[in-house]
Formats: structure tokens, sequence, C-alpha cells
């Protein structure tokens, strides 16, 4: 008789699940998507209904606030309703990892972003200039200190950024447009920058790193623009590769294009970046009027300076180690290199900062008139990786076994300092 009853209950639990799957593919004339997955494992790594909307939200937040999409998730705990009415309580109430990819604080900010953007009426973006070179700086023209100021005291700046697009077998490209929402926030140590294209979120894009603020870019689904950024995509929607073959055999300037709207935020930040220093400097002139001390041997004690100065000594880098470093920097005239250490291990990607030595500290007083990464006569090759120069800051990502990297065209009778760092991202939130 126990027997019995226990194929009883088990039949009934069938048939009731039975009914609420049919139900649950009942949408009648409503478009959409219904997914079942029936016998999900109950174990403590299994998928809850919670995991499932943290996902919707990480990927599609956007659709969601702009009211175009809304997604019910059940499991035997409860439903939850995710719309854009909802969503900011819908944050609230589920648990978040406390990570640098994603909090609950920075979808309470990131929301709010997109709300106000979505609020702004079209005469109300900042639509920047045309330019050929795709320069943020040139693109800005005479509001640049306006502004600075603007992004200085905490304004949230609204930009509408044209970019040129053409396919190969045009003979004439169009212009497309992004947006961009740009705010300072210092509470935040690295800056926090989120992409998206259409409805979907690209989440592999980090670029604004070494700024406290907050960025958000996004492409319309039927802009021109938003067709190419979709071809470079690999299967996971992750991120815009700029060598993508499959963008490259439909658009011209693919790499050109990619790189720009992938590094706008960070451009403008740095165009538009005030200097608290600038303020008083009562030292600005020390590198141009200064005494060396004599150094023995070079007339110190009396005795003749040599006639002939030492060649150039090579970069002076930080941290000087390399054997414990993942990575290498070698001395080159006019000029370093990067590649794998001795070992045969590399990072994940690499961050370089580089300048002219002077008194001080030679980040700080760098200036684009010394040197500029992405223009002559500065030369970056590399080999087995993806570089990205920008002023005096190189990233090297997509690093392979055997990468190297050569930069030259440096001023041979000036010292070049560096600062170099291995970034390893995906654990849990940490540099």
């Amino acid at each position: 008789e126990e027997g019995i009853a226990e194929e009883v209950t088990i039949a009934a639990v069938r048939r009731a699940l039975a009914c609420q799957l049919v139900d649950a593919m009942r949408r009648g004339d409503e478009p959409g998507l219904s997914v079942v997955i029936p016998f999900l494992s109950e174990t403590e790594d299994s998928i809850r209904a919670e995991d499932v909307v943290r996902a919707v939200i990480k990927h599609y937040f956007y659709p969601i606030i702009s009211d175009g999409l809304v997604v019910e998730v059940s499991d035997y705990g409860g439903t939850w309703n995710l719309e854009s009415g909802n969503i900011e309580n819908v944050v609230s109430h589920l648990a978040w990892p406390e990570d640098r990819e994603l909090n609950r604080e920075d979808l309470v900010r990131l929301i709010d972003m997109v709300r106000t953007g979505l609020g702004k009426r079209e005469t109300d973006w900042i639509e920047l200039a045309h330019s050929p070179k795709r320069s943020v700086e040139e693109m800005l023209g005479g509001r640049r200190e306006s502004l600075a100021g603007r992004l200085d005291s905490g304004e949230r700046l609204h930009f509408r950024i044209p970019v040129p697009v053409r396919r190969k077998k045009e003979r004439q490209g169009t212009t497309s447009y992004f947006r961009a929402v740009v705010e300072k926030d210092e509470t935040v140590e690295q800056g926090k920058d989120y992409y998206v294209r259409g409805n979907l979120a690209i989440q592999d894009i980090d670029t604004i790193r070494s700024y406290q603020a907050r960025a958000l870019v996004h492409i319309k689904e039927d802009e021109p623009l938003a067709h190419l950024l979709r071809d470079t995509e690999e299967p996971s929607h992750s991120n815009w590769r700029a060598g993508s073959p499959r963008a490259k055999a439909k658009y011209v300037n693919v790499e050109q294009t990619v790189r720009f709207v992938k590094n706008a935020v960070r451009d403008i930040l740095a165009t538009l970046a005030v200097d608290k220093e600038e303020e008083v400097r009562e030292n600005a002139f020390i590198d141009v009027f200064f005494v060396e001390k004599p150094k023995a041997g070079s007339g110190g004690n009396g005795s003749e300076p040599e006639s002939n100065p030492a060649p150039w000594p090579g970069p002076r880098v930080e941290p000087p180690g390399t054997d414990v470093s993942p990575f290498r920097i070698g001395k080159i005239s006019g000029g370093f290199t990067v590649s794998a250490s001795e070992d045969g291990n590399f990072p994940e990607s690499i961050l370089v900062d580089m300048a002219y030595e002077s008194r001080g500290n030679p980040l700080s007083r760098y200036s684009h008139h010394d040197f500029r990464l992405e223009e002559s006569p500065v030369v970056v090759e590399s080999e087995n990786c993806r570089c990205e120069g920008l002023r005096n800051r190189l990233v090297v990502t997509d690093i392979r076994e055997g990468f190297s990297v050569v930069v030259g065209g440096f001023d041979a009778n000036r010292d070049l300092y560096i600062k170099a760092e291995a970034v390893e991202t995906g654990k849990n939130g940490d540099d």
C-alpha cells in the first residue's frame, strides 16, 4: 500500500508540474520567448530564479529600462516580474556580489544614467563636431574649457558623437552616431564604463580604469555603426574586435572606427581632466632652469668633463625588477620593447605609462607636446598581441605565447621613464 501511495503522489506531482509548464508556455497573441527547464537538479550550485534575473539585468538592462522588454522568471520559490517600472525595486531585493564588475550601487547609478539619457531632448545632447582625424580634442573645439568645468563640478554630460561608416561597395559613406554619458565620481577608485549595442550589453570593454568616473556608451540598433560593430563581435558578443576579418570584408577603416568608439569616453575624460596641481606650481620651470650637481669623474673634483656624453641608457622602468615579473622591458635606440619573461609566462594584459624624465613625478608632468603614441614619429609594432596607444598610455591585450611589442620614435637625447604593470581581470575584481 505504501508503494502504491508513493506512485500516486509522484504521478500527481508530475501532472501538476505538466500543468504549470503548459501555463508557462501560454502567451496568447503576446510576442516573446518562453523557456522551460524541467527537473533542474536541486544542488547548492543549481540555477535558481534569482540567478536568471541577475543575468537578465546584467545583459539586458537597457531594453528593460527603456520599456522594450518584460521578463518573468519562476521557480518553486516564487516568481520575479522584471520591467521598467520595478527594475530598481528588483535590484534592491536581489543579492549582488560585491566585486568591481557589477554590484548594487553600480546598477542603481547605471539605471539612473540610462533614464536621464532617455529623458533628454535631442537638442540637449552635446553634439561633437566632425573630425577627419577623429580626435576628441578637436571635436570638442572651443567648448573644452567650459565642459571641463561642468564635468569637474559633478555635472553629468551627454554627448552625441559622429563617426563615418562606409561599406566597401559604397562610393560614399554615411555619418552615423553614438551616444556617451559621462560623469565624475570620486567614490570609485577605478572608473566604470558600460557599452550597449542596440539592446545588448557588451561586457568586456573596460577603458577608464585610471579615472574616477562613470560612463555609458549606447549605439542605437538602426545606426550603420551598430551593424559594423555587430560584425566585429565574437559568438559571446562580449567585445568589439578591431581586427575582425568579417567586418573588414564589408567595411573600410574598421580598426580606426572600433578603436575610436571604444576609447571615446576615455579620450573625453583625458581631454576634460582638470589638473589641480596646475593651480599653484612654485617649481613649474624647475625642469628647464636648473643646474645639476657635478658627478665624480665628470668635472666635480676639478677634472674636465667627458667630451662625449654616455649614450642614452634606456628607459627607467618601474617596477624595476624583471625576475618575478611576467614580462620584460628592453632597450632599443629611441624606444623600448615589451616581451614575455624568460620563463615564458605572460599576463592577461599590460598597462604601460611613459613620459620623459623630469624632476618629481614624470608622469604627472607629461605633455602631449612631448609625444603622442598615436602620432608620428612614435611607432608601435606588435606581434601575438593587440596594442592600443593614446597620448602616453599603451594598453597591451589579447596576449598570446611569444608576444612582443616594439615602441620607437622617442627623442634619443632625452631619458624615458616607464611605469609598467600586469593587469589581471576576472579574479574577484582585483587587479
